[in-house]
């Protein structure tokens, strides 16, 4: 029934599109154009991108971080559910419950972020964010069992670890647009987007074999200390080229 409820969910959201007009693209961009053509303007801008990307220091550290939190969170995408339902053994029910807590988690992140964002520079806040969002995500390979000390842990998963990775979108995107051209904006994200996905598949390859041979938990661990990692890493990268921005 979740299976068949989150599809319909699905069926809705495209009713509801069907009925947004959009636009037509200006007749520059369609007259003329061939696939030859299509390609070679696609591949051109690519290249200015990834360009852009490279040529911008602030821009260039947050595509690093969001490559290793992309490769950490793989990690923890493909074992934790198994280590909480089969290793710990929490009911369906019961892990339901917990995970509601994640939306509270998250709405916590944003609202501190928007609080904290007129008075504190944002690529601090990002930095705060990763070191936040590695210890909550620690919690829940301490649970040892479906306890309640197991419960607690994975609730602070949930409300630490959510709060944080919240804190850290809302922070990059606005350190991502205050420093991109705004004629530029979607191809850089494009950029940054298709190298976040190449390391998630990347790392949930690599995840899933270790899973087999050690098991969920290490990977878990693992997970949280590749976050701390990009922790460091954009402590370490945006030093003297963030600059406080206020978050949109």
């Amino acid at each position: 029934m979740a299976l068949v409820t989150d599809a319909l969910t699905y069926v809705a959201s495209a009713l509801l599109l069907v009925r947004v007009e959009e636009s037509p693209p200006p007749r520059e961009e369609t007259a003329g154009r061939t696939v030859r053509g299509a390609v070679r303007a696609f591949a051109v801008e690519v290249r200015e991108g990834l360009r852009t990307v490279g040529a911008q220091p602030t821009l260039r550290a947050l595509a690093i971080i969001a490559a290793l939190t992309a490769f950490g969170s793989s990690f923890a995408a493909t074992t934790y559910m198994i280590y909480v339902s089969r290793d710990l053994g929490f009911p369906t029910g019961t892990l339901g419950m917990i995970f509601a807590l994640g939306g509270f988690g998250s709405l916590a992140g944003a609202w501190i972020v928007a609080k904290l964002s007129p008075r504190i520079p944002v690529h601090r806040l990002l930095v705060a964010g990763l070191f936040v969002w590695a210890v909550g995500s620690a919690a829940a390979p301490l649970a040892a069992s479906a306890t309640l000390a197991g419960a607690l842990l994975l609730c602070t998963q949930q409300l630490v670890g959510d709060a944080g990775g919240i804190a850290v979108q809302i922070t990059d995107r606005t350190l991502r647009q205050s420093h991109t051209p705004q004629t530029h904006l979607a191809r850089v994200d494009a950029s940054i987007r298709t190298l976040t996905h190449a390391f998630t598949l990347a790392g949930a390859l690599l995840s899933g074999a270790l899973a087999e041979a050690f098991g969920a938990r290490p990977l878990l661990f693992a997970s949280s200390a590749l976050i701390g990692v990009a922790g460091v890493a954009a402590l370490v990268a945006l030093r003297g080229h963030g600059r406080a921005a206020t978050t949109a």
